[in-house]
C-alpha cells in the first residue's frame, strides 16, 4: 500500500489507523486477561494479605491499561474524522469515473498517453 505511486495522504492515514486499530484490539484482550487474572488471584488468595495485594495490583493495572487503550481508540476515531472525513475509517477508494485530469466525461481507456 505504501510503496505504490498513487498513495495519497488519506490512504497513508488509513493504513496507520488500520494498523493501530488492530493493535488496540490485541492490547485490549491482553488488558482484559490481566484484569481477570488479578480478580482470580484476589479471590483465590482472600485469606492472605500478600495475595490480595498482588491481585489488587493486577486489577488496578488492568483497569489503567484498558483506560489508556480505549483512549487511544478515541484518538484514532478523531483522526478518522479529521483526516478522512468519516467516522468509519473506511478506505478511500478512487472513483473510476474521474480520470487523472479530473474530467468526468472522458473515460480512462480513451485518454492518450
Amino acid at each position: 500500500m505504501f510503496g505504490t505511486t498513487h498513495s495519497t495522504f488519506s490512504s497513508i492515514i488509513f493504513g496507520i489507523v488500520e494498523v493501530m486499530n488492530s493493535l488496540v484490539w490485541l492490547l485490549s484482550g491482553i488488558a482484559i486477561l490481566i484484569f481477570f487474572w488479578g480478580l482470580v488471584r484476589y479471590i483465590s488468595n482472600s485469606s492472605g494479605p500478600k495475595g490480595q495485594q498482588e491481585g489488587r495490583q493486577l486489577i488496578v493495572w488492568g483497569l489503567i491499561s484498558l483506560f489508556i487503550i480505549f483512549s487511544l481508540g478515541g484518538i484514532l476515531k478523531l483522526m478518522c474524522i479529521s483526516f478522512l472525513g468519516n467516522a468509519n475509517c473506511t478506505n478511500p477508494k478512487p472513483n473510476p469515473a474521474i480520470n487523472d485530469t479530473g474530467d468526468k466525461n472522458i473515460p480512462l481507456f480513451i485518454q492518450s498517453a
